[in-house]
Protein backbone atom coordinates (compact mmCIF):
# COMPACT_ATOMS: atom_id res chain seq x y z
CA UNK A 1 0.00 0.00 0.00
CA UNK A 2 1.42 3.35 -1.02
CA UNK A 3 1.36 6.23 1.29
CA UNK A 4 -0.57 9.28 0.06
CA UNK A 5 1.26 12.60 0.17
CA UNK A 6 -0.45 15.54 1.82
CA UNK A 7 -2.52 17.72 -0.54
CA UNK A 8 -2.38 15.49 -3.61
CA UNK A 9 -5.18 13.47 -5.06
CA UNK A 10 -4.99 10.17 -6.96
CA UNK A 11 -3.68 11.89 -10.11
CA UNK A 12 -0.90 13.64 -8.30
CA UNK A 13 -2.34 17.16 -8.74
CA UNK A 14 -3.05 19.43 -5.81
CA UNK A 15 -6.47 21.14 -5.58
CA UNK A 16 -4.72 24.51 -5.41
CA UNK A 17 -3.20 23.98 -8.87
CA UNK A 18 -6.61 23.00 -10.24
CA UNK A 19 -8.09 26.15 -8.73
CA UNK A 20 -5.35 28.32 -10.24
CA UNK A 21 -6.03 26.85 -13.66
CA UNK A 22 -9.83 26.97 -13.53
CA UNK A 23 -10.35 30.31 -11.72
CA UNK A 24 -9.42 32.55 -14.69
CA UNK A 25 -11.62 30.51 -17.01
CA UNK A 26 -14.53 30.77 -14.56
CA UNK A 27 -13.99 34.52 -14.16
CA UNK A 28 -14.00 35.03 -17.94
CA UNK A 29 -17.32 33.17 -18.20
CA UNK A 30 -18.80 35.33 -15.43
CA UNK A 31 -17.44 38.46 -17.12
CA UNK A 32 -18.95 37.40 -20.46
CA UNK A 33 -22.36 36.82 -18.84
CA UNK A 34 -22.28 40.26 -17.18
CA UNK A 35 -21.19 41.95 -20.42
CA UNK A 36 -23.95 40.18 -22.39
CA UNK A 37 -26.55 41.22 -19.83
CA UNK A 38 -25.47 44.86 -19.93
CA UNK A 39 -25.46 44.79 -23.74
CA UNK A 40 -29.00 43.39 -23.67
CA UNK A 41 -30.02 46.16 -21.25
CA UNK A 42 -28.55 48.80 -23.57
CA UNK A 43 -30.35 47.34 -26.59
CA UNK A 44 -33.59 47.25 -24.61
CA UNK A 45 -33.16 50.91 -23.63
CA UNK A 46 -32.70 51.96 -27.27
CA UNK A 47 -35.72 49.86 -28.32
CA UNK A 48 -37.83 51.46 -25.60
CA UNK A 49 -36.72 54.94 -26.61
CA UNK A 50 -37.66 54.28 -30.24
CA UNK A 51 -41.08 52.94 -29.22
CA UNK A 52 -41.75 55.98 -27.02
CA UNK A 53 -40.55 58.30 -29.77
CA UNK A 54 -42.84 56.81 -32.41
CA UNK A 55 -45.77 56.92 -30.01
CA UNK A 56 -45.19 60.63 -29.37
CA UNK A 57 -44.74 61.28 -33.09
CA UNK A 58 -47.96 59.48 -34.00
CA UNK A 59 -49.92 61.69 -31.59
CA UNK A 60 -48.59 64.96 -33.02
CA UNK A 61 -50.78 67.14 -35.24
CA UNK A 62 -48.17 67.97 -37.90
CA UNK A 63 -45.07 66.45 -39.47
CA UNK A 64 -42.79 69.05 -37.89
CA UNK A 65 -44.52 68.54 -34.54
CA UNK A 66 -43.95 64.80 -34.90
CA UNK A 67 -40.22 65.31 -35.35
CA UNK A 68 -40.01 67.55 -32.28
CA UNK A 69 -42.16 65.22 -30.16
CA UNK A 70 -40.12 62.16 -31.15
CA UNK A 71 -36.84 63.90 -30.35
CA UNK A 72 -38.06 65.01 -26.92
CA UNK A 73 -39.45 61.58 -26.05
CA UNK A 74 -36.24 59.78 -27.06
CA UNK A 75 -34.00 62.27 -25.24
CA UNK A 76 -36.10 61.91 -22.08
CA UNK A 77 -36.01 58.13 -22.30
CA UNK A 78 -32.25 57.87 -22.80
CA UNK A 79 -31.54 60.40 -20.04
CA UNK A 80 -33.01 58.17 -17.30
CA UNK A 81 -30.63 57.23 -14.51
CA UNK A 82 -31.17 53.47 -14.88
CA UNK A 83 -30.68 53.56 -18.64
CA UNK A 84 -27.59 53.31 -20.78
CA UNK A 85 -25.41 56.34 -21.44
CA UNK A 86 -25.12 57.15 -25.13
CA UNK A 87 -21.97 58.97 -26.19
CA UNK A 88 -24.11 60.32 -29.03
CA UNK A 89 -27.53 59.53 -30.41
CA UNK A 90 -29.59 60.52 -33.41
CA UNK A 91 -33.33 60.43 -33.94
CA UNK A 92 -34.62 60.15 -37.50
CA UNK A 93 -38.36 60.62 -38.00
CA UNK A 94 -39.79 59.57 -41.37
CA UNK A 95 -42.89 61.71 -41.89
CA UNK A 96 -43.22 61.14 -45.66
CA UNK A 97 -46.58 59.38 -45.10
CA UNK A 98 -47.77 61.64 -42.25
CA UNK A 99 -51.50 61.87 -42.94
CA UNK A 100 -54.62 60.28 -41.48
CA UNK A 101 -54.32 56.56 -42.18
CA UNK A 102 -50.61 56.90 -43.00
CA UNK A 103 -47.49 55.88 -41.07
CA UNK A 104 -44.68 57.51 -39.16
CA UNK A 105 -41.39 55.73 -38.45
CA UNK A 106 -38.81 56.68 -35.83
CA UNK A 107 -35.25 55.35 -35.96
CA UNK A 108 -32.93 55.80 -32.98
CA UNK A 109 -29.18 55.27 -33.29
CA UNK A 110 -27.13 55.27 -30.08
CA UNK A 111 -23.35 54.97 -29.81
CA UNK A 112 -22.58 53.25 -26.50
CA UNK A 113 -18.98 53.21 -25.20
CA UNK A 114 -17.93 49.64 -24.35
CA UNK A 115 -16.22 50.93 -21.22
CA UNK A 116 -19.68 51.71 -19.83
CA UNK A 117 -20.92 48.20 -20.57
CA UNK A 118 -17.97 46.25 -19.28
CA UNK A 119 -16.45 46.10 -15.84
CA UNK A 120 -13.01 46.67 -17.32
CA UNK A 121 -12.04 49.65 -19.45
CA UNK A 122 -12.63 48.11 -22.86
CA UNK A 123 -11.81 50.51 -25.72
CA UNK A 124 -14.26 51.15 -28.53
CA UNK A 125 -17.98 51.65 -28.89
CA UNK A 126 -21.01 49.72 -30.07
CA UNK A 127 -23.66 51.36 -32.24
CA UNK A 128 -27.20 50.23 -31.46
CA UNK A 129 -30.10 51.02 -33.77
CA UNK A 130 -33.85 50.53 -33.33
CA UNK A 131 -36.64 51.50 -35.70
CA UNK A 132 -40.39 51.35 -35.12
CA UNK A 133 -43.38 52.34 -37.28
CA UNK A 134 -46.75 53.52 -36.01
CA UNK A 135 -50.01 54.19 -37.82
CA UNK A 136 -51.57 57.64 -37.86
CA UNK A 137 -55.17 57.60 -36.66
CA UNK A 138 -57.71 57.75 -39.49
CA UNK A 139 -59.80 60.25 -37.51
CA UNK A 140 -56.85 62.56 -36.92
CA UNK A 141 -58.59 65.70 -38.23
CA UNK A 142 -61.63 65.49 -35.95
CA UNK A 143 -61.31 68.33 -33.44
CA UNK A 144 -64.82 68.36 -31.86
CA UNK A 145 -65.83 71.79 -33.16
CA UNK A 146 -62.65 73.69 -32.33
CA UNK A 147 -61.05 75.59 -35.16
CA UNK A 148 -57.47 75.31 -33.84
CA UNK A 149 -56.96 72.85 -31.02
CA UNK A 150 -53.26 73.75 -30.77
CA UNK A 151 -53.85 77.49 -30.53
CA UNK A 152 -53.25 79.74 -27.55
CA UNK A 153 -55.66 79.72 -24.66
CA UNK A 154 -58.71 81.83 -25.46
CA UNK A 155 -58.29 81.78 -29.25
CA UNK A 156 -61.02 79.22 -29.95
CA UNK A 157 -64.52 80.66 -30.23
CA UNK A 158 -66.85 79.77 -27.41
CA UNK A 159 -70.60 79.11 -27.56
CA UNK A 160 -72.38 81.87 -29.42
CA UNK A 161 -69.27 82.88 -31.39
CA UNK A 162 -67.55 84.75 -28.55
Amino acid sequence: MTRRRWGRDERGVTPVVELLILAPVFMMVVYLVIFSGRMLNARSAVDGAARDGVRAASLARSASGAQVAAGRAVAGDLAGSQRVRCASFTVTTDTSRFAPGGMVTVTVTCRVPLADLALLRVPGAKTLTASYPAPIDVYREVSFGFVNSEGRLGTNPGPGGG
